[in-house]
């Protein structure tokens, strides 16, 4: 077991055994009733965070709670050795009137091994600014409050503003706003930010969209998103996983896909694997171009028909003829071609020319 203090935060941290689950409800609250008569004694402001995760294929729980006279978090990591049974209770989750909502795509990632893991990738240092999209029940706001200077965090599911105010209360460097992030003033940003999110998977492309719209504002995003969306993400050109996401993001910034997350790490769990990419944004464009929306427009017409070659997938664009008879000579890309074999600096140059 690893544990990180930091000087002047008090801890008290336990693990319990997963065969007796039923104990390890009547020790939360046991640890609750404590940490509040000590709390009222002391001139500290209290600060809760619980988790209890139970992981996929570890039968195991544990429980950590974090009391906090500072914004600062504590977060606890575990060494932990893989046992074939699974353990699928979940007493944070259970001992709330909280349920995901399908609608919204919640899954909410419960294995403090994973949320330590996105922590890691994304860089973080103690002068970073964080913006967390869709923190859920917080379990990984906790984990980036702990690393950085300031969380900012996106919810739009108002039954969660109450539980994630009361969660951070007293931790200055973590503000709860109530948001759409499709929807959301990114422009009216401070300075630079780190985007780390777990976002619902069903706007997941639309999202990422927007926040490459806004990119000026952005070192990076690490990104949970469905296992097929990362490598679409990633994709080189060649492969039918390539397409117009990945020329967009691709052209504004470098992905990696770091790890894959199985589903019994979040509750509810997911149909589908899902995967953590982060994407290190480009201080320039890979490709200086003429005009940016001009270039977007053909690439979303070029994959609009995925089977056509080139020059009858750009048709609809309605270009004169002799254009695109020259667009070989001119650019050396033949417009027999499709669009899944085309770089994205080849599609840049095909779209400096057709403008």
């Amino acid at each position: 077991m690893k544990i990180f203090l930091p000087f002047n935060v008090f801890v008290l941290s336990a693990v319990i055994c997963g065969q007796l689950p039923f104990l390890g409800s009547l020790f939360i609250e046991l640890i609750k009733s404590i940490s509040h008569e000590a709390t009222k004694k002391s001139k500290f402001q209290q600060s809760v965070f619980l988790s209890v995760s139970a992981p996929p294929r570890e039968n195991f729980f544990a429980v950590a709670l974090f009391i906090s006279p500072l914004p600062n978090s504590l977060i606890s990591t575990y060494n932990r050795k893989q046992k074939k049974s699974d353990v699928t209770f979940e007493a944070f989750y259970s001992m709330t009137t909280i349920r995901a909502k399908k609608s919204l795509g919640q899954n909410f990632l419960k294995d403090p091994h994973y949320l330590a893991k996105i922590a890691d990738c994304a860089g973080l240092g103690q002068d970073d600014n964080v913006l967390e999209i869709g923190p859920g029940l917080g379990h990984l706001t906790a984990v980036l409050a702990a690393r950085v200077r300031n969380v900012l965090a996106l919810e739009l599911d108002d039954r969660l503003i109450p539980i994630l105010e009361k969660e951070f209360s007293g931790i200055e460097r973590v503000v709860i706003e109530q948001a759409d992030a499709l929807e959301y003033a990114y422009e009216r940003l401070p300075g630079k930010w780190k985007v780390v999110a777990n976002l619902p998977y069903y706007i997941s492309t639309p999202i990422i969209q927007k926040l490459l719209l806004h990119r000026d504002k952005f070192l990076s995003l690490t990104l949970m998103l469905q296992k097929e969306v990362a490598e679409r993400i990633a994709a080189a050109p060649g492969g039918k996983e390539y397409g117009y996401l990945s020329v967009l993001v691709q052209l504004y910034s470098r992905p990696r896909i770091e790890f894959l997350v199985p589903p019994g790490a979040f509750t509810p769990q997911p149909d589908v694997d899902s995967a953590v990419v982060t994407l290190t944004i480009f201080e320039r464009p890979a490709v200086l171009l003429k005009d940016e929306p001009f270039f977007i427009h053909v690439v979303k017409a070029a994959f609009s028909q995925r089977r056509k070659t080139l020059r009858n997938s750009l048709k609809q664009l309605g270009l004169l003829k002799e254009k695109m008879d020259t667009a070989l000579d001119k650019t050396g890309i033949d417009l027999g071609r499709r669009a899944e074999t085309l770089s994205v600096e080849e599609f840049g140059r095909l779209a400096d020319f057709l403008r």
